[in-house]
């Protein structure tokens, strides 16, 4: 199987003249790919943003409640399958083509789990500035003049 392997390998060095076609093709294969990493992160982010909305939290349906997961599973399932398909064009030999293929999978997984995290850091920010202001308004609601703390006893 080796030598096989080698005759085979030996017959695409010797007709690795690339066309115009060739190159042009696989300038927009990798233009494609690009897009799609692109459209990948903005649906990361699309997502994250969306569940920070009242009716994703405790009255949405399933689907808002679980948006996030599922298009970020869908993502995973999808882009590879997406990336095997712009490999055929490329018409590499098969052993570069998956070495290509894998490296896309690889960015598009790293890609989609910094998305993610950087977008949760940016909800939990914005959280936390809304619990500020809310504690300052408590804050001074307390300490401002004609505040009756028996009231406050009462409400608890």
């Amino acid at each position: 199987m080796m030598l096989w392997e080698s005759i085979l390998e030996e017959n695409e060095k010797k007709k690795e003249v690339t066309s115009w076609k060739m190159i042009s093709i696989r300038v927009a294969a990798n233009f494609v790919v690009t897009m799609l990493l692109v459209s990948s992160a903005y649906a990361v982010v699309l997502v994250v943003a969306r569940s920070q909305e009242p009716e994703a939290q405790e009255d949405g349906s399933w689907y808002r409640q679980n948006e996030m997961t599922l298009v970020v599973t869908f993502i995973q399932n999808l882009y590879p399958t997406l990336f095997d398909i712009v490999g055929i064009f490329e018409k590499y030999h098969p052993r570069v083509q998956l070495r290509w293929q894998l490296a896309r999978i690889l960015l598009l997984y790293l890609l989609n789990l910094y998305t993610l995290i950087f977008s949760q850091f940016d909800k939990v920010y914005k959280t936390t500035n809304e619990l500020q202001v809310i504690a300052q308004n408590i804050t001074e609601t307390i300490d401002g003049p004609g505040y009756n703390m028996s009231r406050l006893n009462e409400i608890l």
